[in-house]
């Protein structure tokens, strides 16, 4: 990503903050000039008293007190006000780090299986988090910090040869020091602030994996391996991250010496001067104080640089995010698609597909009708769940045809199609909210309903005995509930949408017997009108069928009896 890319990233996320956009250009501009207006003030200020005191009436230099200390006062004044500029930006680096995470979170909701096979999660999370932050300072604060500094370092500059030639050009032998520091370091900087990024995202994911696994991992007491691989990534990121912090405190320390040197050439030839009559005091004070002031912008201006690069790592982290894998929710084309108001029937016609070179299914054929219940059985990893990836539209078969409603699904339009479709995935997959909200999942679903679901699924009273009931909070991915709850949970969501079409994807392997009778009744229920495709491993559920098929070696085969 090139400079011209990054301002035009940059700039998408600013046109919804014009207004502050203005009203930071201003305070930047009051801020500078209040800045340079300080010395500039006391320069005159000294130099008037150092001439009025020296020759003049008690009463008019207590006048000319008065009225200098007025003018102090109203100074002052300009430079509490413009001490409110860091208070805006900081606001507006908050604004425009919600738009940024919030843009590109609904980008990866869009995202089909492939990408979160390609990203782990952990490496996800610290992008949108980290990487935001980053990015959101730097498009504020780091930008409007490097216009405040270098517009304070022209006027300086300015000033500084408008007072006196001669002291300037000595004042600034110091100067080409940091400029070759800065250059010298500048590309070891940029090489360990992505490798430290990479590391941080490895943090994320191996704590992700970590707790995640929690319950595996206690029970084969492997808390010590974990604690050592831990310890020895920590090892690694703080490793480049202290040698990363070298640089910055060698940097930091070459532009305070320089601005120290040049203060005290300064005092030294500055002091001589005025004692040859060439230059007044209040010039040596002006001197000293602008010289002062560049230490920051001798600081600002090459750190803006470094964390541009630094921010160009980033956006590039997140805009991989974004164009990495295909996109479920696709684009303009829809218009034109068919939209479903209900479900008939959906059928296989000689469908294959392949993964990395490795067939997973090959020439399958199916049809799947309303008011029947389809049961797919197979061993694990014999391509069962695949095939409902293809009957979502999750994934695009290689050959053959899918057809909806004797549509082909290439000209359905998806989300009216997923609207009607009932999923239940092979792991639970419940979230740290509350039961109702799981079940709910933001949509229009009233409590009577979601009771119903949960009635359905004989977990209703388990529920009701709970402290806070239905609004009870879920600890991370239902770690509190018991595998079949978390099984039964997750199949009241899918019945409580009413859905057309139930796909379960080995959903009842942790129920136990009883259970397992109990939903099977309900689903059977719920499908009289509908549609169910069962996915199983376990050859007692075949009992529930309708049809049986049985996939082994990538094929398909129709089994005209039941278990």
């Amino acid at each position: 990503m090139n400079s011209k890319s990054t301002i035009s990233w940059i700039w998408f996320f600013w046109k919804n903050h014009k207004k502050y956009f203005f009203v930071l250009v201003f305070f930047t501009a009051v801020s500078t000039s209040v800045a340079i207006a300080y010395p500039l003030l006391f320069k005159y200020l000294i130099d008037f008293f150092v001439q009025k005191l020296a020759s003049g009436s008690q009463e008019h230099n207590l006048k000319t007190v008065y009225q200098a200390t007025g003018i102090i006062l109203l100074v002052g004044f300009l430079q509490v006000f413009s001490n409110l500029y860091p208070a805006m930006r900081a606001r507006v680096n908050q604004r425009l780090e919600v738009d940024i995470r919030q843009h590109y979170f609904a980008r990866l909701l869009q995202k089909n299986w492939k990408f979160f096979q390609k990203f782990r999660t952990g490496d996800i999370a610290t992008r949108l988090c980290d990487d935001t932050a980053s990015i959101s300072w730097f498009a504020c604060s780091g930008i409007f910090r490097a216009i405040e500094s270098s517009s304070k370092f022209i006027f300086c500059i300015g000033l500084l040869f408008t007072l006196n030639i001669k002291l300037a050009i000595v004042s600034f032998l110091p100067l080409p020091v940091m400029l070759f520091a800065f250059y010298s370091l500048q590309s070891f900087l940029t090489k360990y602030m992505e490798s430290y990024r990479q590391e941080v995202s490895q943090t994320g994911n191996l704590l992700e994996s970590c707790f995640s696994g929690i319950k595996i991992l206690k029970a084969h007491r492997a808390e010590a391996s974990f604690s050592k691989n831990f310890k020895a990534q920590l090892q690694k990121r703080i490793g480049i991250g202290m040698t990363l912090n070298s640089f910055q405190i060698v940097l930091w320390a070459i532009y305070s010496s320089i601005g120290v040197s040049g203060q005290i050439i300064v005092i030294l030839y500055g002091g001589y001067l005025a004692l040859e009559k060439e230059i007044t005091l209040g010039v040596v004070y002006a001197f000293y104080m602008y010289l002062g002031m560049l230490t920051g912008p001798l600081f600002d201006i090459p750190n803006f640089f470094t964390a541009r690069k630094q921010t160009m790592v980033n956006i590039r982290r997140l805009v991989e995010l974004e164009e990495t894998g295909c996109e479920t929710e696709l684009k303009e084309s829809w218009k034109n698609h068919t939209e479903l108001e209900q479900l008939h029937s959906i059928e296989f016609k000689d469908v294959s597909f392949q993964y990395n070179d490795k067939k997973i299914v090959h020439d399958v054929s199916f049809k799947l009708e309303k008011g029947k219940t389809v049961v797919l059985f197979g061993k694990i990893g014999s391509g069962k769940t695949t095939l409902l990836k293809l009957l979502l539209g999750l994934i695009k078969p290689d050959c053959g045809e899918i057809f909806v409603n004797g549509i082909s699904i290439e000209k359905i339009h998806l989300p009216s199609y997923w609207q009607k479709i009932g999923y239940v995935s092979q792991e639970p997959s419940l979230f740290s909210d509350s039961i109702y909200e799981n079940i709910t999942l933001g949509r229009n679903i009233s409590l009577e309903c979601t009771q119903k679901a949960l009635k359905e699924c004989n977990l209703l009273e388990e529920i009701k005995n709970m402290p806070k009931g239905i609004h009870e909070t879920l600890s991370f991915k239902g770690s509190s509930f018991s595998g079949g709850q978390k099984q039964r949970l997750c199949i009241s969501r899918a019945i409580a949408g009413n859905p057309q079409l139930y796909l379960l994807d080995d959903c009842s392997s942790a129920l136990d017997a009883e259970n397992e009778k109990f939903i099977w009744d309900s689903i059977q229920n719920c499908t009289k009108e509908n549609m169910a495709l069962v996915v199983t491993h376990r050859p007692h559920s075949m009992r529930y069928a309708d049809e049986i098929y049985f996939l082994q070696d990538q094929k398909l085969c129709k089994m005209n009896y039941a278990i």
